[in-house]
């Protein structure tokens, strides 16, 4: 499996690889053993397999982290979010005022008409929300 006629150094160094696999390359040209070629192949998958899963077991690991602390702030009394659950209460109002003055100026109607409208609407869809993620993860997050 001798390569070298195909390829030289400088064709190796010219790709866009990790600098293993451009060992690899370098191997293959010069064996003609492919037993050991196989090893090497070998021992340079499992090492980027090894980097893939700790880069992808951290994005795991943080996502998780991100669902349970979201957990804590909607489906407990956590004093850790006790100003930010308060604060978010405060600003619902706005809300309210910011989504009403949107769908009356776009369907022509006054937003004090359609704006007990728009907060029920608003706190049903949050609660039915709210709910359902609690429920999902309340055995896993405990609650």
């Amino acid at each position: 499996m001798n390569l070298s006629k195909q390829f030289s150094r400088s064709d190796i160094d010219s790709l866009q690889i990790e600098e293993n696999e451009k060992t690899l390359l370098q191997l293959m040209i010069q064996s003609d053993d492919q037993s050991e070629l196989e090893k090497i192949s070998y021992q340079v998958f499992m090492q980027g397999s090894e980097r893939d899963i700790t880069h992808n077991t951290k994005k795991i690991d943080i996502f998780l982290n991100v669902r349970k602390e979201i957990f804590k702030f909607f489906c407990t009394k956590s004093n850790i979010y006790r100003t930010q659950r308060e604060s978010l209460k405060g600003s619902f109002k706005d809300l309210v005022l910011i989504v009403a003055t949107a769908i009356g100026t776009s369907a022509g109607i006054a937003p004090a008409l359609i704006t007990g409208l728009v907060a029920s609407l608003i706190l049903l869809l949050s609660k039915i929300g709210i709910n359902a993620w609690c429920e999902t993860y309340k055995e896993e997050y405990g609650g």
